[in-house]
């Protein structure tokens, strides 16, 4: 007799939703976390247990108000600063990968390494928009204020700060406005220190801290994933945005 296999979960960990499911991943896995230095994690394999995890993967982030992605292989005995770790499933890849505008496409802006177009949050605030107006950028990654992601194949902005996505998996559903707004008095206190880091490298021992992974699923997640031929995002709804390296993505 078959027995019939159980599919992965979409939502694999939700801090605000004390959701987790533990086990071994591979594919397509997006690592959203609430840090002064690394924001998201692009990841093909993730080992979640209930007292540590192990990511392998693409870290992006910001170092010295500069966009920086480097390839890490974390392990990490806390679970503070992850907001969420989530599964796209083969379908939604399979559906941006065939997207993708060619490499030689004449008028598309590319960069070598990763770049921070857009940051606001608190008083800090970095915007190079008014540079590249009417331009089409290539492979725009954007962070929205309630936690939600954009991984875009191309993003065009016109002069009144509209931004189009093209091709883009959207990463959205998550109502903590509240403790994201909570969130924005902290990170204004800890510039400083972010600052003094030298070393774009994420560091494990900033997440080392009393938060563990949920024992249990109490609430239903409202994360949803999705794939939109495009989309179009006010830049108020927006905190970072930034362009990925052609070695990256």
């Amino acid at each position: 007799m078959e027995t019939e296999e159980i599919p992965d979960p979409i939502v694999i960990y939700d801090k605000y939703a004390k959701i987790s499911h533990p086990g071994e991943y591979k594919g397509g896995l997006i690592i959203k976390l609430q840090n002064q230095i690394v924001k998201m994690i692009f990841s093909d394999h993730v080992i979640l247990t209930e007292n540590s995890i192990d990511i392998s993967g693409l870290a992006v982030g910001i170092r010295n108000g500069r966009g920086f992605s480097s390839e890490q292989n974390l392990h990490l005995n806390s679970f503070n600063d992850i907001i969420y770790i989530v599964r796209l499933e083969p379908e939604i890849i399979k559906e941006f990968d065939n997207a993708r505008f060619s490499a030689i496409y004449p008028n598309i802006v590319r960069l070598m390494h990763t770049a921070l177009l857009y940051h606001k949050l608190g008083y800090r605030i970095i915007d190079h928009l008014d540079f590249v107006a009417g331009e089409i950028l290539h492979r725009p990654v954007a962070i929205l204020k309630n936690h939600g992601l954009i991984i875009g194949d191309r993003l065009v902005g016109d002069e009144d700060m509209h931004l189009v996505f093209y091709d883009c998996i959207i990463i959205g559903g998550i109502p903590y406005m509240d403790e994201k707004e909570k969130d924005l008095d902290k990170s204004d206190k800890s510039i400083e220190s972010e600052q003094k880091i030298q070393d774009p490298r994420f560091d494990e021992h900033q997440l080392e801290n009393s938060d563990n992974i949920p024992k249990s699923a109490s609430l239903e997640s409202n994360i949803l994933i999705s794939y939109e031929h495009f989309m179009m995002f006010p830049i108020e709804q927006i905190e970072t945005i930034f362009l990925l390296g052609t070695e990256n993505f």
